[in-house]
């Protein structure tokens, strides 16, 4: 019984922000009472069910924090890109009309060497516009 009141204890003096403390203490008395109950009330047992269920709790909120970081930095790549592309379309937009330009098309590299080794491309072209 003392148990679960240091848990709501735990639980209710952390703040919103910090989430995490909840999370550990949930684990472990998640892994102490499972722990309890198998070991029929060793205490030895039961204290290394609540440090592993501390374990998985610390674990399962790192792959969260993981996921959540992928997630930002994929948005601020596509962020990034789709500013690029806005920046070539204004370019393109704010060309003058009396600029000549023409585009010359040149082959692109079939073999690319890298320290690792040569790498094998598909052929293809690449297009310059030259703005005379």
């Amino acid at each position: 019984m003392r148990f679960f009141l240091l848990i709501l204890l735990t639980a209710a003096l952390a703040g919103c922000g910090s989430t995490r403390g909840i999370y550990d203490a949930a684990g472990a008395a998640g892994g102490g009472i499972l722990a309890h109950e198998l070991s029929g009330g060793d205490p030895v047992i039961t204290g290394a069910g609540a440090g592993a269920g501390v374990l998985a709790a610390e674990a399962l909120q790192t792959l969260g924090e993981k996921s959540r970081t992928d997630a930002y930095v994929r948005g601020y790549d596509r962020g990034r890109s789709d500013a690029v592309k806005q920046h070539y379309w204004s370019l393109q937009e704010n060309r003058e009309p009396s600029d000549t330009y023409r585009q010359v098309s040149i082959p692109g590299p079939s073999v690319i060497q890298t320290p690792a080794g040569p790498i094998n491309t598909v052929p293809h072209d690449l297009t310059l516009t030259i703005i005379e």
